[in-house]
């Protein structure tokens, strides 16, 4: 602490930390997972006053995130790495890192924070010129270009670049932006949809999904950017169909065999949707055991 490192755009930074018990010494025991979570300088947020009051509030906050990613904590110790966008304030002021962990049996939480780190200065251009590789697809990977999807598809983005991906949204016209049908009403900013894959900075994805959209054919532009502001856009066409199915790509139950009780898991291509769901159990004779429905029901990618 009072050492200030000062670290540059479009260079990147690998930061060394250690869980620390209550005698103050390495917790060898603790074998977990961090998040660390990265931010610019503070800065102070004006109101809209879309209350009608006649002083806005204000307050103050890091609005501009840099980096946020999970890695590995082996025997107390960890380590990730971020690259540092172009899109900073260039300033003197201090930004902040906040560290979260907790162990594999979640019994154990440590947190901590370092605001010793100044992201001020230019690094010198070495990287690529090439904007991030995207691979995209609509409810699931075997999404051709073309096909039938529902009135609310879910949006996949898999982006890769070596020079660290751009998902801060604190530079104008750099955000991860997805465009449907060239239309500014269905113009969607994606950056906190992105989540960096663990233990990278060069790769992660982007999971959204998309409002409804009424029948018929569209279009999709999706466009990224990496540190040193370098672009790359991929377009799919799609059909919105009427009555399409979800894709069941299996049911599980545990525990099997069941005795009392088993929980069943069911994962489809509808990411995000809310589905109704009528689930029927019959035994080896096929005598109807057991009937469940359910409307509206929330889901996740499974």
């Amino acid at each position: 602490e009072g050492v200030q490192l000062t670290v540059k755009a479009g260079s990147t930074a690998k930061v060394e930390g250690r869980i620390v018990g209550n005698d103050g010494l390495t917790d060898a025991s603790f074998n977990g997972t961090m998040t660390a979570l990265a931010r610019d300088i503070k800065e102070q947020i004006i109101c809209r006053q879309n209350d009608g009051t006649e002083t806005p509030f204000t307050y103050y906050d890091r609005p501009n995130t840099i980096f946020s990613g999970s890695n590995q904590v082996k025997e107390g110790l960890f380590s990730f790495t971020f690259a540092v966008p172009k899109d900073i304030s260039y300033s003197d002021k201090n930004a902040l890192i906040n560290i979260y962990a907790v162990n594999d049996d979640k019994t154990t939480e440590a947190c901590g924070r370092s605001g010793s780190l100044v992201l001020n200065g230019k690094a010198s251009q070495s990287g690529s010129e090439t904007g991030p590789s995207i691979y995209c697809y609509l409810n699931s990977e075997s999404f051709t270009n073309g096909d039938d999807v529902n009135q609310t598809p879910y949006f996949t983005a898999l982006l890769n670049d070596e020079d660290g991906i751009n998902a801060s949204g604190s530079g104008i016209g750099h955000d991860l932006q997805l465009i449907i049908d060239g239309q500014m009403a269905t113009t969607y900013t994606l950056n906190d949809y992105f989540q960096y894959d663990f233990g990278s900075y060069t790769k992660g994805q982007v999971g959204f999904s998309i409002p409804a959209l009424s029948y018929g054919q569209h279009k999709l532009l999706f466009r990224a950017w990496d540190i040193l502001n370098n672009s790359s856009t991929t377009e799919l066409t799609f059909n919105v169909a009427k009555g399409l199915e979800p894709q069941i790509v299996s049911v599980e139950c545990s525990p099997n065999p069941a005795k009392t009780r088993t929980t069943f898991r069911i994962v489809h291509d509808r990411i995000g949707s809310e589905m109704d769901v009528k689930l029927e159990l019959f035994d080896t004779s096929g005598r109807h055991l057991w009937t469940y429905t359910e409307n509206g029901v929330p889901t996740d990618q499974t």
